[in-house]
């Protein structure tokens, strides 16, 4: 039986994030408001020395704490 390898996360860094969240979720956050709330540690991160890393799963997080559902 073969192993599956599981396709590695693709991982974003400050300058990519933001183009990542407006195109799977049409919203515009900027670089600085992403770092503010790295560190406020408002959203989970990777860091890996000085460079700070974030997942789609990280990404999506933050967003659904962001999004205010609406009660009918």
């Amino acid at each position: 039986m073969a192993k599956s390898i599981a396709e590695p996360t693709r991982q974003f860094t400050y300058s990519t994030a933001p183009a990542r969240i407006l195109e799977r979720h049409g919203i515009t956050i900027s670089t600085r408001q992403l770092q503010r709330w790295v560190e406020l540690r408002r959203v989970d991160h990777l860091k890996i020395g000085h460079r700070v890393y974030f997942t789609d799963e990280n990404l999506d997080a933050l967003i659904d704490s962001l999004t205010v559902k609406a009660v009918r």
